[in-house]
């Protein structure tokens, strides 16, 4: 077996006897789906927080400003925007971890520059692609959601 965090370049893989080999790359996509949810577990929680501000603003305004506390309608407010920008911050992260995670199908693959033997394994993120027969070079790789194993030009 073999793991590697990035891309994997190599003359063999595998064994002329078809011994059952594994190669991993982008073992990160793993991490990456974790801290994605993570994420979206506490962006949920920052939407509540700021619906709830929301809400409480809009009931503060409707009663009239003579009567309302405006030292609890500046509360109200700074709150809204404290939880604002933690969302707006939150969703900018989310995006970034998305395009990486996208990303990363496209930069990791398994290059084989000489013999790729059957009985190889190559996973790529999520991805696992069963090698049944012998190829000369040759490159795994992920590409539109699809894993694929092409020629090496």
């Amino acid at each position: 077996m073999v793991k590697a965090g990035l891309g994997v370049i190599t003359s063999f893989l595998g064994a002329p006897a078809g011994t059952p080999t594994e190669v991993y790359a982008y073992c990160r996509h793993q991490d990456l789906l974790d801290r994605i949810s993570a994420l979206e577990s506490d962006i949920e929680v920052s939407s509540e927080q700021l619906s709830k501000a929301i809400e409480l603003q809009r009931k503060l305004e409707s009663i009239p400003e003579s009567k309302r506390p405006p030292e609890l309608f500046e509360k109200i407010f700074v709150t809204r925007q404290h939880y604002s920008g933690i969302y707006d911050n939150q969703k900018t992260a989310l995006d970034g971890l998305r395009e990486e995670f996208e990303d990363g199908y496209s930069l990791y693959d398994v290059t084989v520059t000489m013999r790729l033997y059957q009985g190889v394994r190559c996973f790529i993120g999520k991805h696992k692609l069963n090698i049944d027969s012998e190829h000369g070079p040759s490159k795994v790789k992920v590409r539109e959601k699809e894993i694929l194993h092409e020629p090496l030009r």
